[in-house]
């Protein structure tokens, strides 16, 4: 064997060993690429999946706040119904004929606990017919020189202990706390 034939066969020993290193490397290569790409493949499930989690979680949370909206309108809606009946009751109330107002001091009066020494605020247009109320329910209050406020119908029953309001709009408050339940499900049901 000459020379150049161990040189020829060291490299071409040389190159099968590097040619197997290469096919290894490149096997080696293609398993770790594959090993990445199924890693990417299965972070982008992860975050394709945690999307939805998210977009379904923030419909639901829209769609919840939409019903609350709405349930709030329609709640603002049915208090403004309410109100505006406890209104036309009140607009009635302060358009009573002289009778019908006089009969309904006698029930204010009536139900009003006896007070010593008291006397009888009103307005001053409604002074005669709070005296016949007076006289109709059989009781003996003086009316007062005072007077209510201008556009305020009723009385107010005022002693040095005591003062009972029945005026006609505290008379539509105190019905409000009273009867709002009961109107709602007349309106409503």
């Amino acid at each position: 064997m000459s020379l150049t034939d161990i040189t020829n066969k060291i490299l071409s020993d040389a190159n099968k060993k590097a040619e197997n290193i290469i096919g290894d490397g490149q096997k080696e290569l293609d398993k770790i690429l594959a090993e990445k790409n199924q890693q990417i493949v299965n972070a982008i499930q992860i975050i394709k999946d945690r999307s939805k989690e998210r977009a379904l979680k923030i419909q639901e949370q829209t769609e919840f706040k939409e019903r609350m909206l709405k349930k709030n309108i329609l709640l603002t809606v049915k208090q403004e119904l309410i109100d505006q009946v406890f209104e036309t009751a009140k607009e009635k109330l302060l358009k009573l004929n002289d009778e019908e107002f006089i009969n309904l001091m006698v029930k204010m009066l009536q139900s009003t606990d006896m007070v010593e020494d008291a006397e009888i605020i009103t307005s001053s247009s409604k002074k005669d017919l709070i005296k016949k109320a007076i006289q109709k329910a059989g009781l003996s209050y003086k009316i007062s020189d005072k007077n209510l406020p201008k556009g305020e119908d009723g009385f107010i029953l005022s002693s040095k202990i005591v003062e009972v309001n029945n005026t006609i709009e505290n008379y539509i408050n105190t019905s409000k706390k009273e009867f709002s339940v009961e109107i709602a499900k007349r309106l409503f049901e």
